[in-house]
């Protein structure tokens, strides 16, 4: 079972960390060229899927052969949400390819609308884990069976869990085994660490807001 888990605090803390630099950058920007921005806020379920996302291609790479197919099924949502984990699971399985963005800006000196493109590459030693990609497809539905209630139930049991563990050793990182310890399926969850492995990046970035490493 894929294991992840998120200060919902971390992520509003991160969101406003996020929308404060990018707001420092522009104020100190010296350029006739005008770029539009508003401050934009993850949505927690899509943060979500994204690294249950990625952990679920892992344990395929891991454990099946690398030509895998991941179905991703969750109870009813809305397509607008549905569109944010396509998106998502997109990028992530395109992640090394060159991409180029369309920027529509306004140059104040001249007075008109401009178009831009900005460009992403990757470098370094990425490129067997990126080929690995390519070859791993998706697909995303809903339905209310007993598989997506099993899966409510679970949840809940984790929720549960983790607010125990939480109350009793104060701030920890969720996605470690202190988190979870206790929970009868503890040893079957893939994406948990311990004191031999990394630190999961979401225990960094969504940290527990007393955190301030």
């Amino acid at each position: 079972m894929i294991y992840e888990a998120v200060y919902v605090q971390g992520l509003h803390n991160d969101n406003k960390r996020t929308n404060e630099s990018i707001q420092q950058v522009r104020d100190s920007r010296r350029s006739n060229i005008s770029i539009p921005w508003r401050a934009e806020n993850e949505r927690l379920l899509s943060v979500a899927f994204d690294h249950v996302f990625g952990k679920a291609v892992a344990y395929a790479f891991d454990f099946f052969d690398p030509n895998v197919h991941l179905s991703v099924i969750t109870d009813t949502l809305d397509e607008k949400i549905l569109d944010e984990f396509r998106q998502r699971a997109d990028n992530f399985l395109s992640l090394g390819e060159p991409k180029e963005i369309p920027i529509k800006a306004y140059d104040r000196e001249k007075k008109e609308p401009i178009e831009l493109t900005g460009r992403s590459s990757m470098t370094g030693d990425i490129d067997k884990f990126t080929k690995r990609l390519r070859n791993v497809t998706y697909s995303i539905a809903c339905e209310n069976s007993s598989l997506t209630f099993a899966a409510d139930v679970l949840v809940n049991s984790v929720g549960y869990q983790l607010t125990k563990n939480i109350e009793a050793k104060g701030r920890i990182d969720l996605n470690s085994r202190p988190a979870i310890v206790g929970h009868r399926l503890e040893h079957y969850f893939y994406g948990v660490t311990d004191e031999t492995t990394m630190r999961n990046p979401s225990d960094t970035i969504y940290r527990h807001p007393g955190h301030t490493d």
